[in-house]
């Protein structure tokens, strides 16, 4: 569960770099 939360953060910080990155 806790590597689930994680994975999803991840997921989530590496979202908005990508969209602020376009």
């Amino acid at each position: 569960m806790r590597t689930m939360l994680n994975a999803k953060e991840e997921i989530d910080v590496i979202s908005k770099l990508e969209w602020s990155g376009e």
